[in-house]
């Protein structure tokens, strides 16, 4: 599963409630895991009360479509030996 909101969510600054999901804990610090009805609830009242966190660019910039890209072509570059176009050259 691949909860592709969360990082949409996170980069607006928007404080996240999520349960236990794998990919999250990609996000660390950004979102609040909870286990269970009465946790969830207490995580969100808990975020509501807080405000909005501060927006750190550096960390939501690893989860940046620009990164994905890049990784994507990497891995392709590698399994082609190197022999991948550059996104500049298909570009052009």
């Amino acid at each position: 599963m691949n909860p592709l909101k969360a990082f949409v969510y996170a980069s607006a600054g928007v404080p996240i409630v999520a349960t236990p999901v794998a990919n999250l804990a990609e996000l660390g610090d950004l979102l609040t895991v909870a286990e269970g009805a009465e946790a969830f609830v207490g995580a969100i009242e808990a975020l509501l009360a807080a405000g909005r966190p501060n927006l750190d660019l550096e960390v939501l910039a690893p989860h940046s479509w620009d990164e994905r890209v890049r990784v994507a072509l990497d891995l392709v570059d590698d399994a082609m030996g190197g022999r991948a176009a550059s996104p500049s050259a298909v570009a052009g």
